[in-house]
């Protein structure tokens, strides 16, 4: 997958999404890593749309929780993230 073919914003939301998964230290940047990183930069029209129907925290609540069932890594570094199945399609 060629990164630099997306948008500035994109990028940065995609980057936001690996840097979720690290963080939750998965193995797999998921929809939930996805759907979190959308709402945390309030440029991105996903945001602003939420925002409009005041369902930001609903939607950040429910990522937070998928994102709370997945298993994590221990005793080894998350350098080596993947997108998952859903993401590659």
């Amino acid at each position: 997958m060629d990164f630099k073919k997306y948008t500035q914003l994109s990028q940065e939301t995609l980057a936001q999404a690996q840097k979720n998964a690290e963080e939750g230290r998965h193995s797999v940047i998921d929809n939930a890593h996805l759907s979190l990183a959308l709402i945390q930069n309030k440029s991105t029209p996903v945001w602003i749309a939420l925002n409009q129907m005041k369902k930001v925290d609903i939607v950040k609540d429910v990522s937070q929780s998928i994102l709370n069932t997945l298993p994590r890594v221990t005793g080894a570094t998350t350098s080596n993230l993947t997108l998952s199945n859903d993401l590659t399609r």
